[in-house]
């Protein structure tokens, strides 16, 4: 190499090997820095994607735990009703109140459980946005580095 430049005139400087210092080391630190910022994105966007399937799955979860609750008191309500009156006529009166208990107690649960829904949306929409802001991010990270690598591997090659 040193041949090369000394036929063509070119000196070899401290300016020639600050420029392939610098070089290397923005080829080293966008690889390093790449790498790392990869890793901690996908650091929080798994633990923004469990936030996000924790607040997920507790109302609708609640809401099928309520749905059984419901259920089952209901039956509970009828078998007592049937034990306490034992006459026919009020078993059809047992059933019936069963149903609309369940009926009811679904219902109020549900708009207590989608008031709790309103509440977590507030927070699912900072989730979208983190997410959204990551994937940017990390969108333009890769976009600069496929645009930087070449320029300064050019730019190397041309100062060689």
């Amino acid at each position: 190499m040193n041949i090369l430049l000394a036929k063509n005139g070119i000196k070899r400087g401290p300016s020639y090997q600050c420029l392939i210092f610098l070089g290397y080391l923005s080829i080293y630190l966008s690889i390093y820095l790449s790498i790392s910022f990869c890793s901690y994105l996908m650091l929080n966007l798994f633990i923004y994607l469990s936030i996000y399937l924790s607040i997920y799955l507790s109302p609708t979860v609640c809401m099928y735990i309520c749905m059984y609750v419901c259920i089952y008191l209901s039956l509970y309500v009828c078998m007592y009703v049937c034990m306490y009156l034992s006459e026919f006529v009020y078993i059809y009166l047992s059933i019936y109140l069963s149903i609309y208990l369940s009926i009811y107690l679904s219902l109020c649960l549900c708009v207590y459980l989608s008031i709790f829904a309103y509440s977590l949306f507030i927070q699912s929409v900072h989730f979208y946005i983190s997410v959204h802001l990551s994937f940017s991010f990390l969108t333009l990270s890769v976009y600069l580095s496929n645009i930087v690598h070449p320029s300064l591997i050019t730019l190397i090659y041309l100062c060689v």
